[in-house]
């Protein structure tokens, strides 16, 4: 009898651990190899190639994937930026200290910006000459670290709306891409999130 006891101890633990993992929703696109398909179901997604190499954000089976943070910065005496930003891994030499990096767009907005505001941005497409694009080793809650580089980018919201069966959460959906000097290139970038409002710094 304690043997079964032991043996039901050690599945009911598994099963208890196998209930906290995350499933990863990153499904290849069989056409960009290395990169998720460009879908728009909250899968948490983002991908891009960086010079040729794929790039992914971060996930962890323990914890799930990494956030898509937006952040609006109004610091600034000419301007409020917003900044979006997916934390992933890339491997190639860009830094090779870690692979561990940010993917950072920032967009200019009006004074006041509101989340009304940013809902208003679905189907709208922003251009390279008011999109800046950053890859750094530090988040945004560190802007003067001097650990990015920095060039321009664009960046389209196929969809932004607001969860029907949550009004905290939004599905966020869109395609982006950028270049940094004659060094960087991002091409291709797709991401598919549900943020929620708690993601809106």
């Amino acid at each position: 009898m304690k043997k079964y006891w032991k043996l039901f101890l050690i599945l009911l633990v598994f099963m208890v651990e196998l209930n906290a993992c995350y499933k990863s929703n990153f499904f290849e696109d069989v056409d960009d190899p290395g990169l998720s398909r460009f879908t728009s179901r909250g899968y948490n997604v983002a991908s891009a190639y960086i010079n040729n190499e794929a790039w992914v954000n971060y996930f962890n089976s323990a914890s799930g994937p990494s956030p898509m943070l937006i952040f609006l910065d109004t610091a600034t005496t000419a301007k409020d930026s917003l900044y979006i930003q997916w934390e992933g891994d890339i491997n190639n030499s860009l830094f090779s200290e870690r692979n561990r990096t940010y993917l950072t767009i920032s967009l200019p907005v009006k004074r006041g910006f509101s989340v009304d505001d940013f809902l208003s941005w679905n189907a709208k497409t922003f251009p390279s000459d008011s999109t800046t694009v950053t890859i750094s080793l530090s988040d945004f809650s560190e802007p003067n670290s001097g650990l990015g580089i920095s060039g321009t980018g664009k960046i389209y919201f196929v969809k932004i709306q607001q969860r029907i069966d949550n009004k905290n959460s939004f599905d966020l959906s869109g395609l982006f891409e950028g270049k940094i000097g004659d060094s960087v290139i991002i091409r291709k970038g797709r991401f598919d999130y549900v943020s929620s409002i708690q993601n809106f710094h």
